[in-house]
């Protein structure tokens, strides 16, 4: 059984090998975006195939308020706060919840204040709109579309007079359409870490119970200080209010307040036809596909990570996918502001993120699998080519078995067992 080989050949090796050591000039750290990830991304969060041009605070924003393509992650069981407001049951509520309306105010707070309104449209049958103006002017910047039926994303930037638009499998379609702008990711965030009730105040002149988190695991990869507030009707059960404050590596601050949601409310099939003036440019130079979410796409997308890095990512997380993107042969040879030149300019955005839908499978497979509650741990900070027989990355399948994703890349299922004395002589840092 090759699993068992790969045992000897680790307990073989385990005295004398060892990681080689991160190049920290590689894996320096550069600037990440934060994004209604997720899940979403989604969440999210920012999508990762934007975080280049979403250097400048006008793009920070709209993306902010628009997309999230990543996010989801795992919904563990609810642990009580002695409070009179279960999270999982605000979560069960929303199942029964097939379409409803928001208000969103973002605010980047940094070297360049900027503050704008987002309203958003979900709906079970149709999919998502995000509509996006600026505070000041009230003119529309961006429209953000999410069309699980047609497979397809378009996001229209009228303040650039361009648009994208993104084709997706079935699989992404539940990543995606979860992800715009929904109080289901912050219920399915803040139960995974440390949360604490705020007790029964009057929110916007309703009764509600709040809920806080701080822990920084919030965001995949635990990264940025975080500030996170749930308000719930106490009434109706459902949520009221929220708030989020993300600090980003910068020094930059995100916030988001979400209030005035409009539960089961109707919806005009009308709304998510989208309509692109005469004159916009494709911006993405076609329709760029989403690579599939699957384990052969992770694999592809973890070969490519070798052959622009020279390694692996040291985890499943932007910051630490973020660098690979200066690795790419169009930005050889330039620095960080020619590359966020390049990458903003319209004749190059669609190639640009085109290659760089890889590393979203990454990302978007480990929280897709973590939702599941299928156990992904990915070992990417100790597990190099040069331990080929060590575990890279694995998760639970239906029977109870585990499939891995070697250092070798090669892929194979185990039992438990198996998984255990493999992972009992992983490499040390």
């Amino acid at each position: 059984m090759r699993s068992m080989r790969k045992i000897k050949q680790l307990f073989h090796v385990a005295a004398v090998q060892t990681p080689a050591p991160a190049d920290d000039a590689v894996f320096e750290a550069i600037k990440a975006a934060y994004i209604e990830t997720r899940q979403s991304k989604a969440a999210q969060h920012e999508p990762m195939i934007w975080s280049l041009a979403m250097r400048s605070p006008r793009t920070r924003l709209a993306a902010a308020a628009v997309v999230a393509i990543l996010g989801a992650i795992a919904i563990l069981l609810w642990q009580g706060t002695g409070s009179g407001v279960a999270l999982a049951d605000v979560l069960a509520r929303m199942d029964h919840i097939d379409a409803y309306t928001c208000e969103a105010i973002i605010t980047h707070m940094g070297p360049e204040d900027r503050q704008m309104k987002s309203t958003a449209w979900i709906s079970r049958d149709y999919g998502t709109k995000t509509v996006t103006r600026d505070t000041n002017s009230g003119e529309v910047s961006t429209e953000a579309y999410v069309l699980p039926k047609e497979r397809t994303a378009i996001v229209i930037e009228h303040d650039k007079k361009t648009y994208m638009q993104f084709g997706f499998d079935e699989r992404w379609a539940d990543v995606l359409q979860g992800e715009i702008p929904d109080p289901r990711r912050m219920l399915v965030r803040i139960q995974t870490c440390n949360y604490t009730s705020l007790g029964i105040s009057t929110v916007d002149g309703v009764e509600a119970e709040g809920f806080r988190t701080t822990d920084p695991n919030y965001i995949e990869g635990g990264t940025y200080p975080v500030n996170v507030s749930l308000w719930v009707d106490v009434k109706t059960g459902l949520p009221l209010r929220s708030e989020e404050d993300i600090e980003m590596k910068d020094g930059i601050i995100i916030r988001r307040i979400s209030h005035d949601f409009q539960w089961n409310v109707p919806i005009d099939p009308s709304l998510f036809q989208p309509f692109i003036p005469d004159g916009y440019a494709n911006a993405s130079g076609g329709s760029l596909q989403i690579p599939a979410m699957n384990e052969e796409a992770t694999i592809r997308s973890l070969k490519l990570c070798l052959e622009l890095g020279g390694r692996y990512p040291i985890a499943l997380s932007e910051p630490a996918l973020e660098p690979y993107t200066t690795f790419l042969p169009e930005f050889k040879g330039m620095t960080n502001e020619q590359i966020r030149e390049y990458a903003q300019d319209p004749n190059h955005r669609g190639q640009i993120m085109q290659k760089r839908m890889p590393l979203m499978v990454l990302l978007a497979f480990h929280r897709t699998l973590a939702e599941q509650k299928r156990e992904p741990v990915y070992y990417g900070d100790t597990v190099t080519p040069q331990t080929p027989h060590a575990v890279l990355m694995r998760w639970k399948l239906d029977d109870g078995r585990y499939r891995v994703i070697f250092g070798d890349l090669k892929a194979e299922t185990v039992t438990s067992e198996t998984l255990a004395l493999l992972e009992k002589i992983l490499p040390k840092q």
